[in-house]
């Protein structure tokens, strides 16, 4: 996180054993702070949306 800080970067994705196995992803808004789990088949216009 603090990487992606860094770097200037909108959104963080996390998608780890636990996530995947439930077919989520945990998207991260780093400008608000938000996170929300979405569905993989979901990720991308999840994002495009915001």
């Amino acid at each position: 996180m603090k990487y992606a800080a860094k770097l200037g970067a909108r959104w963080v994705v996390i998608l780890g054993e636990e996530e995947y196995a439930k077919g989520l992803a945990a998207v991260r808004d780093m400008r608000l702070g938000d996170q929300q789990e979405v569905a993989l088949a979901e990720l991308v216009e999840y994002i495009k949306s915001k």
